[in-house]
């Protein structure tokens, strides 16, 4: 037997207006709860696609046991459009920032993956 389910028509709480509370009504605390669940889902999935992006376009050395990326490909104007270039600057400014990546002392157009992605944690769908 299929059960109707009401449509939801609250707006997302990323939407809401600063004044509101999420303490307002249980319904948004447990949706507030979904929405940090689904935004630490979403930077999982954009730091494995970012580290999976660099390891796949940039070629690797090994220099001083350490595997270090050549990230010049990523930014040349001779193999990329301006909007490749400024999303490959902006997957290598976003791996920085959060740590991904760290760059060669002597040499800054190389990197190397600074982390260890976590394995995936399988959670049983709800009925």
């Amino acid at each position: 037997m299929m059960q109707d389910i009401a449509t939801d028509t609250s707006p997302a709480p990323l939407l809401m207006p600063a004044a509101a509370s999420a303490s307002s009504t249980p319904h948004m605390a447990m949706r507030e709860g979904c929405d940090a669940e689904l935004a630490a889902i979403s930077q999982r999935i954009a730091d494995e696609q970012v580290i999976a992006e660099i390891e796949s376009v940039c070629p690797a050395y090994i220099q001083g046991g350490d595997k270090w990326l050549d990230t010049r490909f990523m930014t040349d104007a001779r193999e990329h459009s301006g909007e490749i270039i400024d999303m490959n600057t902006e997957i290598l400014g976003y791996a920085a920032q959060r740590g991904i990546t760290a760059a060669h002392p002597l040499q800054p157009y190389l990197v190397r993956i600074c982390v260890q992605l976590r394995p995936k944690q399988r959670s049983q769908p709800t009925v």
